[in-house]
């Protein structure tokens, strides 16, 4: 009688196929994903001075001025939302991602839709992308939803976002037939009542 294999999991799927066509396998701590037409290393484990490359520049940008990525299927309609940053399934309000085709690095981080009421309980999730280019954006949007500026880049990765709020506008951009949810400025904004910074603990999903 022939032996029955278990069918492979998604992940273990996602691992095969990086391997196999692109000679990737993702490092100790590191689970592989699919993001934007491109293999990144989801970090899931504590890794310290993630951003040490890139602190040097951060040092040295300047806010850009003004106001101010994608989701496979979008399952809101273009619009203003205001949110409330929260934790992902892993416990992790933001999540360290790299590149494996640019080396870049990025953080994820994830907003529930407070408003409108009916979209109430949505994720919305965005990368920052710490790119040479897109420094001074980043440092103008972080100091938007946090309040304060960030010194150094780890402290993205220190669990500051989770209950922090925001008002979002959000946009459809389609790419190679792709239509995904696109954040297209933050502004500050706190709801009455809403602990726009917890002494511990985070609002999951």
């Amino acid at each position: 009688m022939p032996e029955i294999v278990p069918p492979l999991t998604e992940e273990e799927k996602l691992a095969a196929i990086a391997e196999k066509f692109f000679g990737i396998s993702a490092d100790e701590g590191y689970v592989l994903e699919f993001f934007n037409n491109t293999f990144l290393e989801r970090r899931i484990g504590m890794t310290d001075n993630f951003f040490a490359d890139i602190n040097d520049e951060w040092a040295k940008t300047s806010p850009e001025k003004g106001k101010g990525q994608k989701k496979d299927i979008p399952s809101l309609p273009e619009g203003v939302y205001r949110c409330i940053l929260v934790s992902n399934e892993l416990g992790l309000d933001a999540e360290a991602l790299k590149s494996t085709s640019t080396g870049s690095k990025g953080v994820k981080i994830f907003f529930k839709v407070l408003t409108p009421t009916q979209y109430e309980g949505e994720i919305i999730d965005h990368v920052f992308w710490l790119t040479l280019k897109n420094l001074p954006y980043v440092k103008r949007d972080l100091y938007t939803i946090l309040g304060y500026e960030i010194e150094d880049l780890n402290q993205l990765l220190g669990g500051i976002f989770a209950g922090k709020t925001a008002e979002l506008k959000v946009v459809h951009d389609t790419y190679k037939g792709w239509t995904n949810l696109k954040v297209a400025w933050f502004l500050p904004w706190k709801e009455e009542g809403v602990q726009s910074n917890p002494v511990e603990g985070s609002v999951n999903f």
